[in-house]
């Protein structure tokens, strides 16, 4: 998805949020395998959705999340 478009995301109740959730947790551990490409549609994506709450810093909590939970140096 192109950083231009804005996406328009609608949650149909709490079981949609906790299905994001485990997703953004999924993809939080698949991160570091991902090609720096599409981290960066992924984040530009991330920051252009409307329907769900905003966080203006994501790619630092982004950046927290991937470091708290790297598997591949935590071995």
């Amino acid at each position: 998805m192109a950083e231009t478009d804005n996406a328009i995301f609608k949650l149909h109740g709490r079981q949609d949020e906790i299905a994001l959730a485990q997703m953004g947790a999924a993809l939080i551990l698949a991160w570091p395998d991902l090609d720096a490409d599409l981290q960066r549609d992924l984040l530009n994506t991330a920051e252009n959705i409307s329907g769900v709450p905003r966080e203006m810093k994501i790619r630092e909590i982004v950046d927290r999340l991937v470091r708290a939970h790297d598997t591949h140096r935590q071995k």
